[in-house]
């Protein structure tokens, strides 16, 4: 039988499967190199931004004669936030810088985290009246913060997102603060998705009672610094 020149016979190649396996466990181990070295770049430049690590203050609660456990830190305004500033908090973002000052002041961050009474993952009236009463105490640190602040520096500026996220004391806009992505980039704590909506797990408070509230600064870093200082 003469073979027909048109027809190709097709050539199996076998690899070993050990062979594959290393293959696949080098490309495994390059994802996870490339993984780690940009957490640890994401963590460098944190650490750069960071003017005072978290540290735990016992401020007055007002619904009950008892200290709460809230806790603050500064931080120099990452630049994967400031089109989010600008957003949000228009006259914050629009405060300009006097040519004849040695010390520049900068966009500041500090995110607050505090307990509730329960748990606040669930919406209904109850949960609703907590954090309205985790925002009121937030704000009036806020409000005595700036208070500091302005008497250092009568042109420093203070701004917090309100209960729904806009602007409370300069001119709100339709958009809102988004606070889950605003601690990735200040502090890193991690995140994770709960019923369709992205919540903070904070390493000593969990995730099921925790109230997360940032206030927005243009000061000086020194002057943040004691205003922040003077808080206790």
């Amino acid at each position: 039988h003469q073979s027909d020149p048109f027809i190709r016979t097709k050539v199996k190649t076998y690899v070993p499967i050990n062979y594959t396996l290393t293959l696949m466990s080098s490309a495994n181990s390059q994802r996870r190199e490339k993984r780690t070295t940009v957490r640890t770049a994401a963590s460098k430049r944190r650490e750069k931004n960071t003017l005072l690590h978290p540290r735990p203050l016992l401020l007055s609660s007002s619904s009950e004669n008892e200290e709460e456990y809230f806790e603050a830190s500064l931080h120099i305004l990452p630049r994967t936030l400031t089109n989010e500033i600008q957003l949000v908090f228009p006259d914050l973002a629009s405060q300009t810088q006097p040519n004849n000052e040695p010390t520049k002041r900068q966009l500041l961050a500090i995110p607050t985290y505090q307990t509730a009474s329960f748990s606040i993952l669930e919406i209904n009236d109850k949960t609703e009246a907590e954090r309205l009463r985790l925002f009121l105490r937030f704000k009036s640190y806020a409000q005595t913060l700036s208070q500091h602040l302005t008497q250092i520096d009568s042109l420093a500026a203070l701004d917090i997102p309100d209960i729904d996220g806009a602007a409370t004391f300069g001119r709100a806009t339709m958009t809102i603060y988004d606070e889950v992505s605003s601690t990735r980039a200040t502090l890193g704590y991690s995140t994770f998705l709960y019923m369709g909506v992205q919540i903070v797990h904070h390493p000593v408070i969990g995730y099921e009672r925790l109230g997360v509230h940032t206030v927005l600064m243009w000061a000086r870093p020194e002057d943040a610094k004691e205003a922040f200082g003077r808080m206790g």
